[in-house]
């Protein structure tokens, strides 16, 4: 995954490995998190590491991954895969 900054002569690859990466998704009431959604890091054969979320079978509003540093004040484009 990538962050490309307007103006920026280059972009930013943010890691995908443990610690870098927190699971965050909204709790329903009356199901465990482990029912709710599967939200962790996988690999894939054609591009390496990889953030999964799925399958998301009882959940609020969210599921997904929030990156652990915070990322630059600037306009930029996150680039990445969706399968």
């Amino acid at each position: 995954m990538s962050l490309d900054a307007s103006g920026a002569d280059h972009a930013e690859q943010l890691p995908i490995e443990e610690g870098r990466w927190k699971e965050k998704f909204t709790p329903v009431e009356g199901v465990s998190d482990s029912e709710a959604v599967s939200v962790h890091i996988g690999s894939d054969p054609e591009h390496g590491p990889i953030l999964e979320v799925g399958p998301w079978l009882a959940g609020g509003w969210f599921a997904g991954f929030e990156y652990s540093e915070a990322l630059p004040l600037t306009t930029g484009t996150i680039r990445g895969m969706y399968k």
